[in-house]
């Protein structure tokens, strides 16, 4: 006897499967947000603590201080915020305007001249610098000059 091999296809079960599929879709959208989110913390982390990689299993993982977890929470609080100046955009629309690459001694004075106050250019502005290079929106040359986002 041979089994039955057919299958129904209804209205409803399209409808069903497009219901899941946009869950399943949303839930990687989420997923990929929040790696992004770890990556551009390991990318600060990594500049902040001087390291040039990062291993898997090797290293000692380190606690954040107060005032770099701050500056975590600051960066998560300006992106999409409307209680001020973004950073991130304003950095992004610096460095993709100007001519020529940028020191960070530069980028910071034209921040403060933007109307960014002199406590925000620490570790905040390091975080910001290392989320849009992670990003790819701008792109941190190896002297530590910044400039436009890269071309590929």
């Amino acid at each position: 006897m041979k089994a039955d091999l057919s299958v129904t296809i209804t209205p409803d079960t399209l409808r069903e499967w497009q219901r899941e599929a946009a869950r399943l879709m949303a839930d990687a959208e989420a997923k990929k947000a929040q790696a992004n989110t770890l990556l551009a913390r390991v990318e600060a982390g990594r500049l902040l603590l001087g390291i040039d990689t990062i291993s898997a299993t090797g290293g000692k993982v380190e606690t954040m201080t107060p005032d770099e977890a701050a500056a975590f929470a600051d960066v998560d609080a300006a992106e999409g915020s409307d209680a001020g100046p973004n950073m991130a955009a304003s950095i992004e629309t610096i460095a993709n305007t100007s001519d020529k690459p940028l020191t960070k001694a530069t980028l910071k004075s034209r921040l403060m001249t933007l109307g960014f106050p002199e406590d925000r250019m620490g570790n905040y502005f390091y975080t910001v610098i290392a989320r849009l290079k992670g990003k790819k929106r701008i792109t941190v040359q190896p002297d530590g000059r910044v400039w436009r986002a890269p071309t590929s």
